[in-house]
Formats: C-alpha cells, structure tokens, sequence
C-alpha cells in the first residue's frame, strides 16, 4: 500500500522550502483527522477547540 506524501514532504522531495511551518503541519494533521465518535460526542468539540486556541496562538505570534 502505497502512503500519502504530505505537502511538506512533496516540497522537501522536489528541493524547495517547506510551505507551513511544522506547527500548522501538525495542526493540518489533526484536522484531518477529527471526527465525531457516537462513543465520545464530546471529545470531538474538546479537540476541535483546542485546534481553534491553537490557530488563534500561531496567528497572534506570526503577526508580531
């Protein structure tokens, strides 16, 4: 089975700058990733939460 290549991964292969820093990489990760489980409704709000703090943190710090 072959694996996706992340974006990141694909500019490294080609020789160029890595588009995102790691940061938003891993937050792009855990996007894709959230899901609703009918075993724990709630975790899904919990985490797509701390993904917004998340964002809401790198934006502030990119702006300084």
């Amino acid at each position: 089975m072959t694996r996706m290549r992340s974006s990141r991964e694909q500019d490294e292969r080609r020789g160029g700058p890595p588009s995102l820093s790691p940061e938003i990489e891993a937050i792009a990760d855990r996007v894709r990733r959230l899901l609703p489980s009918r075993h724990d409704p709630e975790r899904f709000h919990v985490e797509k939460d701390e993904i917004e703090r998340e964002l809401r943190r790198l934006a502030r710090r990119s702006t300084r």
